[in-house]
Order: C-alpha cells, then structure tokens, then sequence
C-alpha cells in the first residue's frame, strides 16, 4: 500500500511530515485545552506542512484531519469506548512493537503515521499493550469473589488519565487559588480543627 505524501489544494501540493512522531505532536496539540481553535489549526498545519500555505485554510485543514485519521471519518470512532491513548500508553506501545515485530521505535528514523497506525492495529492479542486494553474495557459482570477484587484493582492501575476540560481547570486553578491563599493566611497562633472538638 502507498501511504500519501502531501496534500492537493487549489492544484498546488504540499508535501506532508509523516513521521509518526509528528502526528502525535498533531494530537498533542489538538487535545490541550489552553489553545484555541484558531491556534490549533495554524500549529497542525505548520506541524505537516512546515509551513501556512497561501490557500485555503479550511480545506488544508479538512484535508489534514483526514490524513491524520487516515483516511477514515471522524463517525467511524463514535460510541467505541477509549481503550488507549497514543501518549499515555507510549510505554506500552514501544515494549509491544518490540515484541510483536522486533522495531525499537526509539531507534527507527522515520515511520509513516499510517504504516504506525496499521502496525498498531495488528499488534497481537498477547502483547502488553493488548492485553491492558482488554482490562480497560472488561465487564466487571463476569467476575466473582477474588477475580472480580483483582480486576477491578487493574482496571483503576490501568485507567487511562482524565483530561480537563479548559471550564473544569478552570474551576479547579480557581479552588487551588482560593485553598493556597486561606492556607497562607493561617497565623502560628492558628489551629486547624479536626472535628474532635
């Protein structure tokens, strides 16, 4: 299979970076909260494209998520529950591309992000990364006694990190804010009470 190379807009090409690497620096970007839209999309674009195009941005853009997407729509993924994520799991991608076809992602140049994503998705059942997914998404049903104490233990080791919504850190920065300044304010004459009194 030939993996693409660049995009076509308005008859001009524009060569891709497609280095595995740099897609997850695409998504690194489009998940982080403190950036806005229009932020995120210049960054995707000069992240591909090492530059902005005199073109039209939009169909740049357009283009670029289905590249990173390869290929597929963005409903293909809806009401499929999250089993892994690409920097969360880096550890156990790596020890599982090393098991399954023998690359040390660490040493490889460059890797297309599509044959990543194929090899990604033809990782054996048996490798690490398979089977962490495969406690995250267990159904706790079909497990009694001590096997349903262990995997619910797994399950919470395993559990991928709950990303913030920009409104959730927010509220949370605004809590910290307020807890730092009263714990500040407290006196060497002061006392917190624990309820016995």
């Amino acid at each position: 299979m030939e993996y693409p190379k660049y995009i076509e807009v308005e008859d001009q090409r524009f060569e891709l970076d497609t280095d595995y690497r740099t897609a997850l620096k695409c998504f690194e970007v489009i998940e982080d909260p403190d950036i806005d839209d229009t932020e995120r999309s210049l960054a995707v674009i000069v992240l591909l494209l090492n530059d902005i195009p005199q073109v039209d941005l939009n169909k740049v853009m357009e283009l670029l998520m289905r590249y990173l997407s390869c290929g597929k729509s963005k409903d293909s993924a809806t009401g499929v529950q999250k089993d892994m994520d690409l920097h969360a799991d880096e550890n156990y991608i790596i020890a599982s591309f090393a098991s399954d076809y023998k690359i040390d992602l660490s040493s490889v140049e460059s890797m297309h992000w599509w044959h990543f994503i194929t090899l990604l998705d033809g990782l054996s059942g048996d490798c690490v990364l398979n089977r962490v997914r495969e406690i995250r998404t267990c159904d706790l049903k079909d497990y009694r006694g001590k096997a349903r104490e262990r995997m619910v233990k797994a399950k919470a080791q395993l559990a991928l990190p709950t990303k913030l919504t920009a409104e959730d850190q927010k509220a949370l920065d605004k809590f910290d804010a307020l807890f730092l300044s009263s714990e500040n304010r407290l006196d060497d004459g002061d006392t917190l009470l624990d309820g016995g009194e």
